[in-house]
């Protein structure tokens, strides 16, 4: 049973933000992730309650599960760190061009606009 919800804590968010990507009704949007939540909770709660354990599986894909998991782990930081780099120098270009554009007015004063 605790494997089985280890699973739906990894598995479903992953099917929930497929379907959220694919549907395009905002109102079903919204229920399927208020439901994800909803799962989510009720499963994080029924582990917690069980205290630790350790997953059976010893291979994955060919490879030992705790290496893979550790690969995986190392793939999300830096996809997040990396995600955070891109917003964060989109947000720095957009900065510096208000701050350009705020300092030099009088070019655009002598520029007609057609």
């Amino acid at each position: 049973m605790l494997e089985s919800l280890a699973l739906a804590c990894i598995a479903f968010p992953i099917l929930a933000a497929l379907l959220v990507l694919m549907l395009r009704v905002s109102a079903i949007r919204g229920l399927l992730v208020v439901a994800t939540g909803a799962v989510l909770a009720v499963a994080s709660v029924l582990l917690a309650k069980n205290g630790a354990f350790t997953l059976t599986a010893d291979t994955m894909f060919g490879l030992k599960v705790d290496s893979l998991i550790l690969v995986l782990d190392f793939a999300l930081l830096t996809v997040i760190f990396l995600l955070g780099l891109w917003y964060q120098l989109i947000d720095l270009k957009l900065e510096s061009q208000l701050l350009y554009y705020s300092t030099v007015p009088e070019y655009y004063e002598d520029q007609q606009l057609t």
